[in-house]
């Protein structure tokens, strides 16, 4: 999740009047003391920008700053998270030797991942990996078990894989929020006219501790991993049961229907990350930090006013007047933050809370 996906969570809740999402917002910052219409388009560069692009990028900066404001006030109040911290890491893929390999007829080869119920943890998928013996080619793809949805596409054009050597398809860093995307199928697809795949067996797909301790809920990890075939556990999957962090391969003449897949061994890995996400706390928290967050889009506003090349023609009378009511917003914005942060919850049903080993078990659930 990045800042523009942040900046969506609160699309609903802070808007300006004059503007499509006035009817839909909760809080209007036209309603806050020295903000008006007026005073948007004076800001505005006509022919650049209109008074709701100068808004948009208002509310862009203040999300940036939420987000440091946001664990500067946990700290303060003595809270203890790991925001920023990968909580686990999956095994790197190396080539076991002797080589053991496997021609794999089958259309599909890929793997299920499934995702515990931890919030504010960010799944980031690096990469897959595979060793191919012969010259092959192939389509990657990531697919919403539940939906259905693609939600990543290598692209029209095949993938070439080199023989004899690890392969690494990259993703980028795909980011999968593990509160609403419980299951994925990550398969990669042989492209038509190319050879059977022919792979050899790696180790890999088991998740490494990064920054977990005995209290904390870390048997959500599968951390033993798919080291030998293991069934799909379909009792497990979708957004209403107890998943774990597990890796599942297969092989498979569907893309989708895992009912006919047949397990495999560690012939493909996955590089994959579980994060603990500062942007998921704020978005699933938005509803209450958004009445602290428009005081700062009206002193971002403010300060846009003072510091613009037309202050000049439109505002150069009241700028002591605009400074004084610009602090005063940052003032009641840091007011309701100090309020507002300490009564979020701050334990329970997540990894990204610091556990103290002495006190025993942490959490009592994951669901």
């Amino acid at each position: 999740m990045d800042n523009c996906e942040v900046l969506n969570c609160f699309d609903s809740l802070i808007g300006v009047k004059g503007c499509h999402n006035e009817t839909t917002c909760k809080l209007l910052v036209n309603d806050l003391p020295g903000i008006s219409n007026e005073l948007l388009d004076k800001i505005a560069d006509g022919d650049q920008e209109t008074y709701f692009d100068v808004f948009t990028k208002a509310k862009k900066y203040a999300i940036n700053s939420l987000k440091d404001d946001v664990q500067e006030t946990l700290l303060t109040s003595q809270t203890r998270y790991k925001f920023g911290s990968t909580v686990f890491t999956s095994e790197k893929s190396r080539v076991i030797k002797p080589i053991e390999s496997l021609e794999h007829t089958e259309e599909y080869i890929g793997m299920l991942l499934t995702m515990a119920d931890s919030k504010y943890i960010l799944a980031r998928y690096n990469s897959v990996s595979l060793y191919p013996l012969n010259e092959c080619s192939v389509y990657a793809k990531i697919i919403d078990y539940e939906s259905g949805e693609t939600i990543f596409n290598s692209g029209e054009t095949a993938i070439e894989l080199t023989p004899n050597q690890t392969n690494v398809i990259e993703f980028d860093g795909f980011n999968v929020d593990c509160t609403n995307q419980r299951a994925l199928i990550l398969v990669l697809q042989r492209a038509s006219g190319s050879n059977n795949l022919e792979l050899a067996k790696l180790s890999c797909n088991r998740y490494k501790e990064s920054d977990c301790k005995t209290c904390d809920p870390c048997d959500s990890i599968d951390s033993i991993g798919s080291g030998t075939v293991s069934d799909i556990p379909f009792e497990m999957l979708g957004l209403d049961q107890v998943n774990e962090f597990a890796i599942y391969p297969f092989g498979s003449n569907s893309e989708t229907d895992l009912t006919i897949a047949t397990p495999i061994e560690n012939y493909i890995c996955a590089d994959i990350e579980l994060i603990c996400s500062i942007e998921q706390f704020i978005c699933q928290n938005a509803e209450r930090l958004a009445s602290a967050l428009v005081y700062k889009v009206g002193a971002n506003l403010l300060l846009e006013k003072l510091g613009g090349y037309r202050v000049n023609n439109h505002a150069k009378g009241n700028l002591e007047f605009t400074r004084d009511v610009m602090e005063d917003l940052k003032k009641e914005y840091q007011k309701r933050l100090d309020k507002i942060v300490p009564t979020l919850p701050l334990s329970g049903d997540s990894m990204c809370w610091h556990c103290d080993n002495n006190s025993g078990a942490y959490y009592s659930s994951l669901v």
